[in-house]
């Protein structure tokens, strides 16, 4: 306020001789030649107050900004060089014809809005059959693909990840209900990495998170093979990676999703977890 109130008080003499330094006398002193021209305590104060001095000759010094707009410059500009220095990146890579992964793309509000099913489908009411069909019977389910877990690459494939949950009789083909007593795990070679385990269906569904969240025989198991290998191909096919003319997993996704919806209502956040919105 008393930088506002002072300032238009004051009057800037001009002076013809450029090495000569602009001074700004008081109104009282401006019909004075002869005396040193006093401020006001409440001038000294605002002019103190200001870091910015402007002089008419070229040669002097230039005004030095604050040190928070210094910090800031700088700031903005390490950011520009940062998402330059990224944005080469992404260039050279998207244009390497050596490059072998996935190039991403954004959606837009009418697809979120739209759902799973405007991804992969509807789900079909038969949705046991489903999954098993997407993971044994469809044209590509003893392709072999990479999946990266704990660390550890495995070469597997889809009806290999079935058989590793459910097992060969774990679930009855006439009438699509799943028998947990009998779904025995097989264990292919080289499955068996650190920090996977190979427990049963049964073990599962007995466990006290599954109870809670009153989850279904299907739910366990599409969740399982979810949070194994096959996580490679159920996220191909929701961000639209999947190969022309694969299988999306329709019936696994819409059951997955059923799960997840189960188990976020009875699971506690972490303590210090931040939720970005």
């Amino acid at each position: 306020p008393e930088a506002t109130e002072s300032v238009p008080n004051m009057q800037v003499v001009a002076h013809s001789n450029p090495g000569s330094r602009a001074s700004t006398p008081p109104t009282e002193a401006a019909g004075s030649t002869t005396s040193r021209p006093s401020t006001p305590p409440e001038a000294t104060e605002s002019v103190q107050n200001t870091q910015a001095t402007v002089h008419s000759n070229p040669r002097s010094r230039p005004c030095t900004p604050p040190r928070e707009a210094t910090e800031s410059t700088a700031t903005n500009i390490a950011q520009s060089s940062s998402d330059l220095t990224v944005s080469a990146l992404h260039s050279k890579f998207a244009q390497d014809p050596n490059f072998t992964g996935f190039l991403g793309k954004f959606g837009n509000d009418e697809l979120f809005a739209a759902g799973i099913e405007a991804v992969v489908g509807p789900m079909d009411a038969q949705y046991v059959r489903s999954m098993y069909n997407e993971h044994n019977t469809v044209t590509g389910v003893t392709a072999l693909f990479n999946a990266w877990n704990a660390g550890n690459i495995l070469r597997t494939c889809a009806r290999r990840e079935w058989l590793f949950v459910v097992g060969d009789k774990g679930l009855d083909q006439q009438t699509w209900v799943f028998d947990a007593g009998h779904a025995l795990p097989e264990v292919a070679e080289g499955m068996m990495v650190p920090g996977r385990n190979a427990k049963h269906l049964a073990a599962l569904l007995d466990s006290p998170l599954a109870k809670n969240a009153g989850l279904g025989d299907a739910e366990v198991i599409a969740l399982r093979l979810y949070t194994g290998p096959m996580y490679v191909k159920y996220n191909a096919a929701s961000r639209g990676f999947a190969a022309a003319g694969s299988t999306l997993f329709s019936g696994t996704m819409h059951v997955v999703i059923s799960g997840l919806c189960k188990l976020s209502r009875v699971t506690m956040p972490p303590p210090g977890l931040i939720v970005y919105l």
